[in-house]
C-alpha cells in the first residue's frame, strides 16, 4: 500500500534538507535542519555533536509543507523529496524504525572495528619496516 504523503506529520520527520538540485546532499550546497523532538536520534545519526541552531521545528514544518504541496514528490521509503520550480531540492528524512536504528548502530560498530584493524595493521607494518632497517 502506498503511503499518503499528505498524512506525514512533523513528528515523523527526523530532519529536512534544502539545497541546490543536482548536487550532493552533504550540506555543501544546502542546509540540513533537525527536528528538536528527535535530538538524541539526530545526534547519533549525524555521528557527532549538533549545535542547538541546527534544530528548528519551524524549518521542519515549512519544508515538509512545501513538499506536501508539490506535484512531483518522490517517496523513497526513508525520505520524501521534491524539486521546486526554482531548482531547490527539498528532502524530508523520516524517523527510522527501531530496527533500522539498530542496524545502523551495528553497521557503525563494524566500520569502527574495521578501521581500527586497518590502523593497527599499518602500525605493525611500519614497525616491521623500522626493524628491517635496523632502527
Amino acid at each position: 500500500m502506498a503511503r499518503v504523503i499528505q498524512e506525514i506529520q512533523e513528528n515523523q520527520v527526523l530532519s529536512v534538507y534544502s539545497g541546490i538540485d543536482g548536487r550532493c546532499c552533504c550540506g555543501c550546497s544546502g542546509k540540513h535542519t533537525y527536528n528538536p523532538l528527535w535530538k538524541e536520534i539526530a545526534q547519533e545519526d549525524h555521528g557527532g555533536r549538533l549545535d542547538d541552531e541546527e534544530f528548528s521545528s519551524r524549518s521542519i514544518k515549512i519544508i515538509l509543507n512545501k513538499i506536501k504541496k508539490a506535484s512531483n514528490v518522490d517517496d523513497e521509503g526513508d525520505y520524501i523529496a521534491t524539486v521546486t520550480d526554482t531548482g531547490r531540492l527539498l528532502v524530508a528524512y523520516l524517523v527510522p524504525s527501531p530496527e533500522d536504528l539498530e542496524a545502523k548502530r551495528a553497521w557503525r560498530k563494524k566500520c569502527k572495528e574495521e578501521q581500527a584493524a586497518k590502523e593497527l595493521a599499518k602500525k605493525a607494518e611500519a614497525l616491521e619496516a623500522l626493524k628491517g632497517a635496523g632502527i
